[in-house]
């Protein structure tokens, strides 16, 4: 009951301070995500380009690969958090609006 309590306090209290940090971490995600994904198309082209030269298991393909995997995780972690961004706005906007 006590987390129902909290919920609502903190429902009522969504204000326009708060949906002002809102656009600046939003449009800060998007930038993020626009730099993670051309670098990782980038380094995916040239993991194709290395992989034509370098024999299987090399260390420069092993280096890249795990380069191209981490840049796969945190462009998915950038991409739920801003999917939850945009999912709370409007949810916000629709209780400030009442």
């Amino acid at each position: 009951m006590s987390n129902e309590d909290q919920s609502e306090g903190k429902n009522g209290q969504i204000g326009p301070a708060e949906e002002e940090l809102r656009v600046p971490d939003l449009q800060k995600t998007l930038a993020e995500v626009g730099e993670l994904d051309s670098r990782l198309r980038e380094l995916e082209e040239k993991l194709d380009v290395r992989k034509s030269e370098l024999p299987e298991g090399h260390p420069d393909l092993e280096e890249l690969e795990s380069e191209v995997d981490r840049l796969r995780r945190d462009l998915s972690d950038k991409n739920r958090l801003l999917r939850s961004i945009q999912e709370e706005g409007p949810n916000r906007q629709h209780i400030s609006g009442k």
